[in-house]
């Protein structure tokens, strides 16, 4: 604590030397990309071992297609261990408690982004779908790159809780300005998409479907003119919730010579497939689920459940995959991807 808050004021003295303060300083700096938010942050080592918790949030793309990316990092005053504590014993805890530790967390920063040479009120519409509000008064654009402009977003901040450590309150402020000397001396650029790389790949496997039956991929893509193979989990709720909505959808794009398949990425568990069965029969799944193949990951790499990809008759993904349970947008996203096949 002492060495961060020293840190703090070998920065501050240089501060008005410019946005260099960090260099001109000479601290020894971590760099903390979020390259699909398009921002790269580059802090003094010392902010990695703090007493209360620092908790990035990259939010990536809000909505498929939207171009609004966003990343927020709050601070907590726990420490590590008194959170994993609470976190243990959550059912536990009064709602004095849980009261405490809510207003304990605050801001360190958050940053929107918006594409297409779109401003702040994109932004607000996309979070408005989430009956969430965004003050436009509490936005600062901060930096551009090529059509992405990037927005500081600062809401007024609550006082720590009575009783708080005064400690915490002390390091949250020193965070504070180092954080807000980082975004000023920070990176930013075009949002990396993080599956860029896979699309144009020609997914090439045997595996078996979820009853034992041998599936090929050229037999499994080739009966469709695009396929939406749904990567899921059988331990992850979203997935999980979207299965009845992906049956529907299936039944619906039978008629324009497309299908929704499966892919239980923990399929090589026999637990997990005998889970998912139970799973399948209850959400009434009845289009075709393939367990991984043993090449799959060399293929394409997993970051989050469930990811869908849209892939031609010939094993071709054509376009970036939908992350998430988003299934609003699966069939906007096929017919695109529908009609641009066809049209090549």
């Amino acid at each position: 604590m002492k060495k961060l808050i020293s840190v703090l004021l070998a920065v501050l003295m240089l501060a008005a030397l410019g946005s260099t303060a960090f260099a001109e300083a000479k601290v020894e700096l971590t760099e903390l990309p979020f390259e699909d938010c398009g921002i790269t942050i580059y802090v003094p080592e010392d902010v990695l071992y703090t007493q209360g918790l620092i908790m990035p949030s990259p939010m990536g793309e809000m909505e498929y297609g939207s171009k609004v990316y966003g990343v927020d990092c709050n601070y907590l005053s726990m420490t590590e261990e008194e959170y994993e504590a609470a976190i243990e014993n959550a059912e536990s805890l009064s709602d004095e408690e849980i009261e405490f530790i809510q207003d304990s967390v605050k801001s360190l920063f958050t940053v929107f982004a918006v594409g297409g040479g779109k401003d702040f009120s994109e932004i607000a519409k996309a979070f408005a779908k989430y009956d969430v509000e965004l003050d436009k008064d509490c936005a600062t654009e901060i930096a551009k790159a090529e059509d992405v402009t990037f927005y500081r977003y600062a809401e007024e901040q609550t006082p720590f809780p009575e009783g708080t450590d005064p400690a915490y309150i002390e390091e949250y402020e020193a965070l504070k300005t180092i954080f807000d000397q980082s975004l000023a001396d920070a990176k930013y650029y075009v949002p990396v998409d993080e599956y860029a790389g896979a699309v144009g790949k020609v997914l090439s496997f045997e595996t078996t479907d979820i009853d034992g039956k041998t599936v090929k991929s050229e037999d499994l893509f080739g009966a469709n003119d695009i396929t939406m193979l749904n990567v899921w989990a059988s331990w992850c709720g979203p997935c999980i919730g979207e299965l009845p909505e992906l049956e529907e959808i299936n039944g619906r794009i039978k008629a324009d010579h497309c299908a929704v398949v499966g892919l239980l990425h923990d399929g090589d568990d026999p637990d997990a497939v005998e889970t998912a069965k139970e799973i399948m029969k209850e959400a009434g799944v009845t289009y075709t689920v393939i367990l991984v193949p043993e090449n799959f990951d060399d293929l394409v790499e997993i970051t989050a459940f469930p990811t869908t990809f849209f892939v031609d008759s010939t094993g071709k993904i054509v376009g970036s995959p939908v992350v998430g349970a988003q299934v609003d947008v699966y069939e906007q996203a096929l017919k695109t991807f529908l009609t641009s096949d066809k049209a090549a």
